[in-house]
């Protein structure tokens, strides 16, 4: 009887866990979508890794719920190696997030910047890119709304690299503090996945 309730208690917790990781993964999606559709500044290098990253987590907790529901020795061995292989690419998904400074930053920004001057001059009120670019106010920022007003407000508009560089770095630190946080719940589940693949399944043995 004990050996029963502690095999169904390590059953569920493994399928509840799974469960948490598709509402987690859906989240991961629906953040890089929303971010790419409002941002204009994220790498799609990086929101294909985070896509790529939520795919693969619907993936392996569908497959961690058969594994534990069947309690299949081969599919929770190889639901484990899923997870460390989840595990090292999180974790260098969330470092590259967290570690972006400098040149690639300013390339990034710079990139970004180029490939939709007017819109995000509009959405961000900003004329130019940064001071170490060398542009006419009156031909980069022709199509701002204030350039054609009498007082000429463009000339006082601030550089987009700063405010690109603040949303920025707001976007990194959310999506990579999140994923780093998320590392730790591998180790959770790999820990559970252990124990629950040990446990001897009393159905059997009846």
């Amino acid at each position: 009887m004990v050996e029963e309730r502690n095999f169904q208690f390590w059953r569920r917790l493994l399928i509840i866990f799974n469960i948490f990781y598709i509402i987690l993964a859906f989240t991961f999606l629906f953040f890089a979508i929303f971010t790419r559709v409002n941002s204009l500044i994220i790498d799609l290098h990086l929101l294909v890794g985070l896509i790529f990253l939520s795919l693969y987590l619907i993936f392996l907790s569908v497959f961690g719920i058969v594994a534990a529901a069947k309690h299949h020795q081969v599919l929770l061995f190889f639901y484990i190696i899923l997870l460390v292989v989840l595990f090292l690419f999180q974790f260098i998904l969330a470092c590259t997030y967290l570690t972006i400074r400098g040149e690639n930053k300013y390339d990034l920004l710079k990139e970004s910047y180029e490939k939709s001057i007017d819109h995000i001059q509009l959405k961000y009120n900003c004329c130019g890119f940064s001071n170490l670019t060398n542009f006419n106010r009156n031909v980069t920022c022709q199509n701002l709304p204030c350039c054609h007003s009498t007082d000429q407000c463009c000339e006082t508009l601030p550089m987009c690299y700063t405010l690109l560089n603040s949303e920025l770095n707001k976007h990194l630190k959310i999506i990579g503090s999140i994923l780093l946080v998320f590392t730790i719940t591998q180790i959770i589940a790999i820990y559970m996945t252990l124990k629950f693949r040990n446990t001897r399944n009393p159905a059997i043995f009846i």
